[in-house]
């Protein structure tokens, strides 16, 4: 039986239920494929926000340890203020500028002047980041630079660097000291 034309094999159609499960698979497939897709680029978006959440600590911390730095400065300057004051003497600029600091110094909370920088990792006790070889290394390094502008200002920079998954990193700070006091 030949109608147009053709031979009966080719007009001859699948049954319906063949045509809907090979409709079904096809929409199986491509619902996978989405769904796959969707889940990696989920997958990725999450992954690309805990490694920018990391980094934002490391630098908050950072900014931190180059605020610490500025303060440790400010506070030298206090204490020789203090000590003028007193009238046990000294200038305004002891332990910020004559400690051989040509190539920066290093300080923390627990020193009353800047010494020479030596590319150390501060580190971590108790809470606290200081250069005591007690706690255990961080991953932080600070090196405070001070130049002295003029007879009453002094300028000091903060550097905090770290590394992180094979990345260098910085964080700075930059501010000036002055002599308010006239002896």
């Amino acid at each position: 039986m030949e109608s147009c034309g053709f031979p009966s094999f080719v007009n001859h159609q699948l049954p319906t239920a063949n045509r809907q499960r090979a409709f079904t698979l096809i929409e199986v497939l491509v619902a996978a494929l989405v769904i796959t897709l969707g889940a990696s680029a989920s997958f990725a978006l999450a992954q690309r926000t805990l490694s920018f959440t990391a980094d934002a600590a490391f630098r908050f911390e950072a900014s931190y340890l180059a605020q610490e730095g500025m303060e440790i400065a400010r506070n030298i300057r206090d204490a020789n203020f203090l000590k003028i004051h007193k009238g046990q003497g000294g200038a305004w600029t002891d332990g910020l500028t004559e400690s051989g600091c040509s190539g920066g110094c290093q300080a923390d909370y627990t020193q009353n002047s800047l010494g020479a920088y030596q590319d150390t990792f501060l580190g971590f006790s108790n809470g606290w980041y200081s250069y005591d070889e007690a706690g255990t290394d961080s991953l932080y390094k600070r090196k405070i630079t001070v130049t002295q502008q003029g007879g009453d200002v002094l300028e000091v920079e903060v550097e905090v660097t770290w590394q992180e998954r094979g990345r260098s990193h910085s964080v700075k700070a930059a501010g000036e000291l002055y002599n308010w006091l006239s002896p």
